[in-house]
């Protein structure tokens, strides 16, 4: 399979990754680039990204974002990092934000954008066990926030379990499929 980026015409551009760009001015954080590899996933229209971060992000940390410093966020199914960079660059750095993204491929993508410090990315699968493991890497007894991003089939009965059992403050839901959002939201 040919996983370079082609042109209208359908001709070879060489490039291997794609360098996109989302305005989280809202967010008082300026044009945040990210760079994905041709085959990564990245939201399909022009202004989901720039939508998903604004509403995630608020969802996550408040609409008063000046009181988001030091807080610690777990993220799920962080794919390239879309929200991973905001987060960070929110909670500051007495803050953590702690990543886990099955796709070894988006985790590189991830770690090719410039990250703040208390940002920490990691490659696995998500799991029961491995979001109990990461939540208690967490300087404090939890994460105030978790944000789950899963993919299409949903998060499931178990890791939402695991999620519950945690007691952040806030869980944030992204799901792209009704019926999977249904399943996770039942549990």
């Amino acid at each position: 399979l040919d996983d370079r980026l082609l042109t209208a015409q359908a001709h070879s551009t060489g490039r291997r990754r794609v360098r996109e760009v989302v305005d989280a001015s809202g967010l008082g954080l300026g044009r945040l680039t990210y760079s994905v590899h041709a085959e990564g996933f990245w939201q399909v229209h022009v202004d989901a990204p720039q939508v998903l971060v604004e509403r995630v992000v608020r969802a996550a940390l408040g609409e008063d974002l000046d009181r988001a410093e030091g807080s610690r966020v777990l993220e799920l199914y962080s794919g390239a990092g879309l929200f991973t960079l905001p987060l960070a660059a929110l909670v500051g750095t007495g803050g953590q934000v702690l990543s886990l993204e099955g796709s070894e491929q988006a985790v590189r993508d991830a770690r090719r954008t410039p990250h703040h410090p208390a940002a920490r990315l990691a490659a696995g699968r998500v799991s029961p066990r491995s979001v109990r493991e990461l939540a208690g890497s967490f300087t404090g007894d939890r994460p105030d926030v978790v944000v789950l991003d899963p993919p299409r089939q949903g998060a499931g009965r178990e890791v939402i379990e695991a999620v519950a059992a945690l007691g952040a403050e806030r869980i944030v839901l992204v799901a792209c499929d009704p019926a999977a959002l249904a399943r996770d939201l039942a549990t």
